[in-house]
C-alpha cells in the first residue's frame, strides 16, 4: 500500500500552523501502530507516547513486519509508555483507564480493528468527544454496525462497535474516527450522534 502525503500535510506541519509546537504536546496516544496512525511519531520528540503493550508486542520486530508493521520506520528515539487499561468498567466498556487528573479523558478498550485497539474519550460537561481511531471506516458503519474489511476478529469488533452505540445513546457523543471524511465538520459544528445527519449516514451505509 502507497501513500502520497505532502510534508505540509504531515502532523508536524499542521500542528504548526495552529501554532503548536513540539513541545506543546506532552502525551500521545496510539490507538493502535498501523503505519498511517504512527508514522508521524517523529514531530513528537519530546511527547510521551502512549500504547497498548499488547499492540507493541505484536507490531514489534521481525514477527510484527511479517504481520504488516512497519517497525523499522518508528524513530529511533521511538521509547513508548505501557497503556495498560484497568479492569473498571467505563460505561458499556469493561476495560478503561483514566488519563489526567480531573478524570475527563478516558482510553477505553475498542478491540476488533486490532486485538488490542484503544479509542479515547474526551468528556467536555455532558457531551463526550470519542476519538475511534479504527473502531470503523466512518459513523454510518458504527450506527449500522457494519464491521470493516480489515479486522483482527469480526465477532469481536461488532461487539465493539455495539458498545459504541451504546455509550453514544447514553450522552451526546461526538464521534470522531480516523477515516470518516465528515469527521472534522463534526468536530467543528459539534454535532453529536443520533442527529439527522447521523441518521442519513446510517441509512446510506446500510444501503451499501
Amino acid at each position: 500500500m502507497r501513500f502520497d502525503i505532502e510534508p505540509d500535510d504531515e502532523a508536524g506541519p499542521q500542528l504548526r500552523a495552529l501554532g503548536i509546537g513540539p513541545s506543546d504536546v506532552r502525551r500521545v496516544v496510539l490507538t493502535h501502530m498501523h503505519i498511517d496512525h504512527d508514522g508521524g511519531l517523529g514531530a513528537f520528540p519530546q511527547s510521551e507516547i502512549l500504547v497498548s503493550p499488547g499492540e507493541l508486542e505484536v507490531a514489534s520486530g521481525i514477527a510484527g513486519q511479517i504481520r504488516g508493521y512497519l517497525p523499522q520506520r518508528w524513530p529511533k528515539s521511538f521509547d513508548p509508555k505501557p497503556l495498560a487499561l484497568d479492569s473498571v468498567a467505563y460505561g458499556p466498556f469493561a476495560c478503561s483507564r483514566r488519563l489526567t487528573a480531573d478524570g475527563a479523558i478516558v482510553a477505553v478498550a475498542t478491540p476488533g480493528h486490532t486485538r488490542d485497539h484503544l479509542s479515547v474519550i474526551v468528556e467536555d460537561g455532558e457531551e463526550a468527544f470519542f476519538i475511534a481511531g479504527d473502531a470503523s471506516y466512518n459513523e454510518g458503519a458504527m450506527l449500522a454496525g457494519q464491521v470493516d474489511g480489515v479486522s483482527a476478529d469480526e465477532g469481536v469488533a461488532s461487539a465493539t462497535l455495539g458498545a459504541i452505540r451504546a455509550f453514544a445513546a447514553s450522552r451526546p457523543t461526538i464521534y470522531l474516527p480516523a477515516h470518516d471524511p465528515d469527521a472534522a465538520r463534526r468536530l467543528a459544528k459539534r454535532r453529536t450522534t443520533g442527529d439527522s445527519h447521523s441518521v442519513m449516514s446510517e441509512q446510506e451505509a446500510g444501503a451499501k
